[in-house]
């Protein structure tokens, strides 16, 4: 934060912004420069301006407050203390028009991307974040700010995120890290929260997206009834440059109609009038391909994260980039390598009988988008489900995964989730009381993933979804440490493998205890020879040296590595004669091909540029393709 700002201009920009009922600041105050604004006792400094906010704030925060530095506050009402107050009609947009003040209007310094709706936000955000980071790493540019319901990085700190959009002083104190990291752009998840309550009302966003709409979030402290909480994610146009607009989901007609009069729109999906149109999806070992015809991308792209529902978020996230300008060779290579924690993460036994699914997966539509693709993609499988629901909100959510649930899965496992201040069992029994197919109530999470994995013998998928790779469990008013659903599934997959070992290959693929493929090349196909072992044999080879009859160690960094990676295979795989310990006293290592084309290895002191300078007399046999040179001259 480069300027520090008066009392006075505070109360002003209160005033300009018509919420200012009243002050009680003496001139000689006002002249007092505010260092710290907040509304958490715990990060007070002195010459602080306090905010009474929350539905439990109570009085005694604002004396504690006052003890701490506070010189004023500001609040709706004026409390029974001896301080100056700045009396507004709207806290809530006092801490917007205050916050922008404060850290010096700093979301209009970065390029930055909302993305809205009831699935897929942290997809989409990580797709965006992966194609835009490979475009400006290429321009030697710090990578860009993320903040979503999985983590939030701003250049100065990474963290496990526990709400999908921050409060407003922590949202812009984020933007303000990531602008004094040299961060150019930052793409954040807007809840319908956030929405609603104006957290983000500050920030103009250079591209929204809306990805779908479904009844979520429909509780007495949330949304009170569907049109509230759409109405509330249509809020994201409210302030924008560009919006785009998936024409596949539903009300999609609706959500053109609102933005189209607020900001330049741009639509997704498959049909052949949008922006960016989507017209064949196809499965294949490596991926789902997809061919998309736009005014910037044209042709076949691909992505690699799991699930067919995905390639919305892919095509979401090409029109956002599309408006970004960024190239279409990013563009490609983001989506190729895009990840985000604990979405569609597959864990397998090593039997292949058991197939794990780590999602966050926690409302209508990502479940009967998960239960869908997941039918398609492992057919004749048995489905189990581990899951749970939040405590007091999305109430209808109960209602909603207990029914899909019972319609698609084998078997339900109900338990723990974020119970927070609510009873465990009387969510459960909420749930429960929808399920029509065999099911268990177990609070303890752990224990369910653990039967899930180990108890059965059919082929089973298991759909562990809401919590991801969160490391915590909200128990009460706090989060406490908790096993994440990744951290639980290797764990047990581990003991199911030393149970269940995976069959003997066949005869022509078994692998021989005592045989190590060496690989020595120079290119790709060496890469793809591994492969073939890998895949025939089930052993990795060894790839070493650069070009034949060329000495693969020329200096003391490479021989150091090599030699450890050398010894390891070797002990493993028995191999006697290929002593690592050689490399260390100067001996080489060169594979030729004899006149009857038979591929020999030749471990050597001497430097050779082609067979024909072999000493053979001074060779002795230490297998049927190894030997070593003994004598001669270095």
């Amino acid at each position: 934060m480069n300027t520090v700002h008066t009392l006075r201009e505070y109360v002003d920009a209160l005033r300009d912004a018509g919420i200012l009922v009243e002050s009680t600041v003496s001139d000689e105050l006002a002249a007092r420069e505010i260092h710290c604004l907040t509304y958490d006792t715990r990060a007070l400094s002195e010459d602080a301006l306090f905010i009474c906010k929350g539905a439990h704030f109570k009085e005694e925060y604002l004396c504690d407050a006052l003890s701490r530095g506070a010189i004023a506050y500001v609040a709706e009402k004026k409390h029974n203390v001896d301080a100056p107050c700045l009396l507004v009609n709207d806290i809530r947009y006092s801490l917007v028009v205050l916050g922008q003040l404060f850290y010096n209007h700093v979301t209009d310094k970065l390029t930055s991307v909302g993305i809205t709706g009831t699935k897929g936000k942290s997809t989409t955000a990580y797709y965006v974040r992966y194609i835009l980071n490979d475009w400006l790493r290429a321009q030697s540019m710090p990578e860009c700010a993320i903040l979503s319901s999985i983590d939030n990085y701003d250049g100065k700190s990474t963290e496990e995120s526990h709400i999908t959009t921050p409060e407003v002083l922590e949202l812009y104190q984020h933007f303000e890290n990531a602008y004094e990291s040299g961060i150019s752009h930052l793409v954040m998840e807007a809840s319908s929260q956030a929405l609603k309550y104006g957290r983000v009302r500050g920030i103009t966003y250079d591209v929204a997206a809306f990805l779908n709409i479904g009844s979520d979030h429909i509780s007495p402290i949330e949304h009170p009834d569907f049109e509230d909480y759409f109405n509330s994610k249509l809020k994201i146009f409210d302030s924008c440059r560009f919006g785009c607009v998936n024409t596949d989901a539903k009300y999609s007609d609706r959500v053109i109609e609102y933005a189209k009069d607020r900001c330049n729109l741009i639509t997704f999906g498959s049909h052949e009038s949008d922006t960016v149109s989507c017209q064949h999806v196809e499965k294949r070992s490596d991926g789902l391909y997809f061919t998309v015809s736009s005014l910037k991308y044209n042709g076949e792209f691909s992505i690699t994260m799991p699930g067919l529902f995905n390639i919305s978020n892919a095509l979401a996230a090409m029109a956002i980039c599309m408006v970004l300008d960024v190239p279409e060779e990013y563009v490609r290579s983001g989506l190729r390598k895009a990840r985000a924690a604990g979405r569609m993460q597959i864990y397998e036994s090593r039997d292949k009988n058991v197939t794990v699914i780590v999602d966050y997966a926690h409302n209508r539509m990502s479940f009967d988008a998960l239960y869908r693709s997941t039918k398609i993609e492992y057919p004749g499988r048995q489905m189990i489900s581990v899951f749970g629901c939040p405590g007091s909100h999305a109430l209808q959510r109960r209602k909603d995964l207990g029914e899909l649930s019972g319609q698609n899965c084998d078997f339900v496992f109900i338990t723990e989730e974020d119970s927070g201040e609510e009873p465990f069992a009387q969510i459960a029994a909420d749930i429960e009381k929808h399920v029509a197919c065999p099911h268990l109530v177990l609070e303890d999470r752990a224990e369910c993933i653990r039967r899930a994995i180990l108890d059965g013998k059919d082929a089973r998928v298991i759909l562990l979804t809401g919590k991801g790779e969160e490391t915590t469990m909200k128990r009460g008013s706090v989060f406490v440490p908790y096993p994440s659903d990744v951290e639980l599934t290797l764990k047990y997959l581990a003991e199911y493998d030393k149970v269940h070992p995976a069959a003997p290959a066949s005869s022509a693929k078994k692998a021989k205890k005592d045989f190590l493929p060496i690989i020595l090349g120079s290119d790709e196909n060496a890469y793809g020879t591994a492969r073939l072992f890998q895949e025939a044999y089930h052993v990795t080879p060894l790839l070493l040296c650069t070009q034949q009859l060329v000495p693969t160690l020329d200096n003391c960094h490479t021989l150091v590595c090599i030699y450890i990676i050398v010894f390891i295979f070797t002990f493993a795989s028995q191999t006697q004669f290929f002593n690592p310990m050689l490399l260390l006293i100067g001996y080489k290592y060169y594979y030729i091909t004899t006149d009857k084309g038979t591929k020999i290895m030749i471990i050597s002191r001497q430097t050779y540029r082609n067979a024909k300078e072999l000493q053979t007399e001074n060779l002795k046999r230490l297998s049927d393709t190894a030997f070593i040179e003994f004598g001669g001259t270095k």
